[in-house]
């Protein structure tokens, strides 16, 4: 029997000198260890950098839908402003036209001129930029743009952002929104 353990005992030696990746695989086992220790501290690293960018991703949208509703607010006057100007006779007032010359400023017109401001109700208008032809008044449940007839020879010259002016002949006349 001892010759036969002292048969097992070498063959096992032989074995191990033979086939030395029982060592690499004690070394493997710590290698690998330490590999997944790296891997988890990338994934760490990567999941607070994106959480990091959403948030501040987040905070630039939030202050930019801020900045918005601030500037919107500023136009709030303006269409709350529309109802009294429609509500508004124009003509029972002395109107009130400018001229475009460096003499006169101010022409009074009487009542009975040819040259009165039409009577009409302004329910509304649209402004996007000067000069637009998407720029529209709406007059007597009829929409207008820039250089159309609105009433007597009055044609609509120029639609601007506080109001707008009409031409009859040689005399141009604004009208305020407010």
């Amino acid at each position: 029997m001892s010759y036969i353990l002292k048969a097992l005992k070498k063959a096992e030696n032989d074995r191990a000198k033979d086939n030395p990746s029982r060592i690499e695989d004690i070394l493997s086992t710590d290698l690998a260890s330490h590999r997944q220790e790296k891997e988890k501290y990338f994934y760490k690293t990567l999941i607070i950098f994106v959480v990091s960018t959403l948030i501040i991703a987040a905070l630039y949208l939030i202050s930019e839908q801020y900045e918005i509703t601030e500037n919107s607010f500023i136009e709030i006057p303006f269409k709350e402003g529309l109802p009294d100007a429609a509500n508004q006779n124009l003509s029972k007032e002395s109107p009130i036209l400018s001229i475009e010359n460096d003499i006169l400023d101010e022409v009074f017109i009487s009542e009975t001129s040819d040259y009165k401001l039409p009577d009409f109700d302004l329910s509304g208008y649209i402004f996007l930029v000067e000069g637009s032809r998407a720029n529209r008044l709406f007059i007597e449940d009829r929409a207008y743009s820039e250089g159309e007839s609105v009433h007597n020879g009055w044609a609509i010259k120029t639609i601007m952002e506080d109001g707008f002016i009409i031409k009859k002949g040689d005399v141009e006349g604004k009208i305020l929104f407010r």
